[in-house]
This record gives C-alpha cells, structure tokens and sequence, in this order.
C-alpha cells in the first residue's frame, strides 16, 4: 500500500517538475533579450543557450567569431582547415626522422656559441600553465616577446571552458627573429623557420598578442575597421606604399627604393614612419623581410588592399595560405632583387579591377578567418595535441625528487601569473625564480 503512494506522489511530483521547466523556457524563449551591459558572446538567457546550434550545422561568420577564443575543437577545424599545414609538415618530418619520438633533452635550451639564447622552457599540466627556465637573452628581446608570446599561450588555456582539456606538455620557445630550433637533437619552437629547415616547429607571431610600436592586436583590428569603413579600395590613392629601415642597407630593401624612384605611383622611403592603420589608406602596400620574417605582413593583409612582396626565404606559420598565382590569388609576388615591381606596379595601377580582386580575396582568406583571434588560438591548441603525439614521457610538476603522494611536492618553475607579475628574471631555473 505504501510502495504504490510513494509511487503516485513521485510520478505527480516529477510531471509538476517537468511543466515548469517547460513553462520557464517557454517563457525565457518569448521574452525580449535582455543583452545589455554583457560582453561580446555572453549569452543573457536561458533561451539563447538552448538555441546554440550543433557542431555540425555550425559555420564560421567572421563578423560573429573572429574573437571567440573559446571555439571547440571541431569548430575549430570547420573553421581553419587548411591553416595547420606547418604543424602537418613537422610532425610528417619528425615521425620519419625521429621514429621513437621526442625525448625530453631534445627540448633543452641550448647556447649559439658564446652567447646565450633568449629561450622560455614551458610546461602545461592539467590547464595550469609553468615557466621552468627562461635564459639570458640578447639585447631588444626583453620583456615583449617572452611575455607576448606566453600570455598568448594562457589565453589560449584559459579561453577554453575547461583548461584541463589541454594534454601535458613540456616545449622551449625562442624568441629571437631566426630561432635554428629544428635537428635531431633538438626541437625548439620559433617564430619562422628558413624555407630549408624541415625540422623546425613554428608557433603564431609574438605581435599576435601586441607589438610595441603598434599596440594590441585586437586594438589594431579595431583601427583598421574603422579606417576601412570610410572607403574602399578604389577610395584609397593609387600608390604604392612602403616605410621601413635600411637594415645595414639590405640588399632586398635597397632593391625596392631603388626600384620605385621616378615612378608616378612611388610612396616608398627610408623617412617618415606612419601608424600602422594607416597604411590601409593605400591601393598598394609593399612588404620586405627583415633580418629573417617580417611581422609586418600580418598587419598589411588585414587592409583591403593589394599586397606587393619578394619571394620568402622565412616561413611562417600561416605563410602556406599565401597564393601568387591561380584563381585564388591573394597577393603580388615580385623577385627579390625588384627587377620586375616597375612592370607590376604599370599593369595593376591600370587594370584596377584586377587589382581590387586581389584585395578583396586578401580579406576574405586573412583579415576574415586566418589572420584573426580565433585563428590563432585553434593554432595553439592543434600545435600542443600534435607535439603531445610525438612526446615520449609525461611531464612531472614535482621538483626532482619530489612526490605528490609523499607530500613533497615542490612544483617546478613559475606560475603564468607569478612570472608576470615578478617573475621575470632572465637566466633563473627552480627555485631561484621565486628569489626577488
């Protein structure tokens, strides 16, 4: 007799239960939405979480996405698949090169002779992100690129709903412009690789994060909506414009001055530098590399317009999306001592409408999908799952003879937020680190 009331006043509880969850997300979906005072991609309902839409019917909408940090895996590679050709090619490389995997000296820093490279040994362990070592660097290297670079990789942690969901890993970055991190005995990750170097990984650009001559990435990409929204391409003067250094008078850089004086559409010089936004004001915009690649042309593809540069003795890693020719050309390829600028720069300031094709196909490969935010942290994480794959034993976070489960456990290295905030003393390993 009792079974069958318990039974009764269970089933009328559970079915009251039910009409008004019903009855609340009714109510929740027909309301107005009430979005003020929420970040970009807040969700202020209940109904707006029950209308996000499945992987599989998911598409990428620049205008929505380009700074959601927080895409899955699978939105993700829905999003940028072709955009992982560099991790692709090193880990073809290491895999035949190195059958049994990496081993954990291949990532210890190493010295250029005498002197010391300016280099970051990192770990990821169960979301929480370390600083092991950071050696001596050379002059103009610190602090920007160190803490450029590694807060990029905690945003690209913490962005995710659980951190956790990054596997353990343990890598050593450089950050000087030419990293030689790719042997058999040692991989380091940089920011370029030469075009001969199979070996070496390369992870997103320090001024994905900031720069400081030209301030955020995110704030750039404001000024350049902005500057755009005023105009298209035809708006914008029909010259082509280059400001830069002589680096030691390169030979690339004189070619281009040289190339360009006397020419009606010539806007090129050593003199009279200019915001970065502001380059968006031109049709044409040349780019040279620099001591080894130029983080120069990640700003200039996010104009709309046509991009003029030399054939690449550096990579980076978005570099195999760079089309000069076919249908889906994306930028003007010259040679690198210029001798052929004069003949591009006469056709295309004429056949405008070509021209502006180029540009417009610029934006649509770059500045709306592999040159954004979001872009770049899919890089990230696909990078540490790929170097998990070849990593032959498990990072610890005990100091050397330590144990968790002795209780004994000094963790190795710096927090992210300690290195930040005092951390950052070139040339400490361990506990010396924490030494103020």
């Amino acid at each position: 007799m009792y079974s069958s009331s318990y039974r009764t006043i269970f089933i009328t509880a559970l079915i009251l239960v039910l009409s008004v969850s019903l009855i609340e997300v009714y109510y929740l979906q027909s309301r107005p939405k009430q979005d003020k005072g929420l970040g970009d991609g807040a969700a202020s309902t209940l109904s707006q979480l029950l209308s996000h839409k499945p992987d599989e019917e998911w598409a990428f909408d620049p205008k929505r996405d380009r700074r959601n940090r927080a895409l899955s895996d699978a939105q993700c590679d829905a999003a940028f698949p072709d955009q992982y050709q560099e991790i692709d090619r090193a880990l073809r490389w290491h895999k035949k090169n190195k059958p049994s995997g990496l081993v954990e000296s291949d990532i210890n820093p190493w010295h250029d002779g005498d002197h010391t490279r300016p280099q970051l040994r990192i770990m990821i362990y169960k979301g929480h992100l370390r600083i092991l070592s950071f050696e001596a660097t050379e002059a103009g290297h610190v602090p920007d690129r160190p803490i450029a670079s590694v807060a990029a990789i905690y945003r690209a942690i913490s962005a995710l709903p659980d951190p956790a969901l990054i596997p353990n890993v343990e890598f050593t970055i450089d950050v000087a412009d030419n990293s030689m991190g790719g042997s058999d005995n040692r991989t380091i990750w940089g920011y370029c690789r030469h075009h001969d170097d199979e070996a070496q990984w390369v992870m997103p650009e320090f001024n994905d994060w900031s720069h400081p001559a030209v301030g955020s990435y995110d704030e750039f990409l404001a000024k350049v909506q902005s500057s755009e929204e005023k105009g298209g391409f035809m708006a914008k003067q029909n010259k082509l414009f280059w400001r830069g250094s002589p680096l030691g008078h390169d030979p690339r850089r004189a070619a281009l001055i040289k190339a360009s004086e006397g020419q009606d559409w010539n806007d090129v010089s050593f003199e009279g530098l200019v915001p970065m936004h502001d380059h968006c004001r031109y049709r044409f915009l040349a780019h040279t590399e620099g001591l080894t690649w130029s983080g120069r042309l990640r700003y200039l593809l996010n104009c709309n317009s046509a991009i003029i540069a030399h054939k690449f003795d550096w990579i980076a890693h978005w570099y195999p999306l760079l089309q000069a020719s076919g249908p889906n050309q994306n930028f003007i390829q010259v040679e690198q001592d210029h001798s052929d600028l004069k003949a591009r720069m006469d056709y295309y300031t004429t056949h405008t409408d070509e021209a502006e094709k180029l540009a417009e196909e610029s934006v649509r490969v770059f500045r709306d999908r592999y040159l954004t935010p979001a872009a770049e942290v899919c890089y990230w994480r696909r990078m540490f799952r790929s170097w998990r794959d070849l990593m032959s034993w498990e990072p610890r976070i005990c100091e050397e003879g330590g144990s968790q489960d002795e209780g004994k456990c000094i963790w190795r290295g710096l927090s992210w937020e300690q290195y930040v905030m005092t951390g950052r003393k070139w040339g400490c390993k361990g506990q010396e680190c924490y030494q103020n």
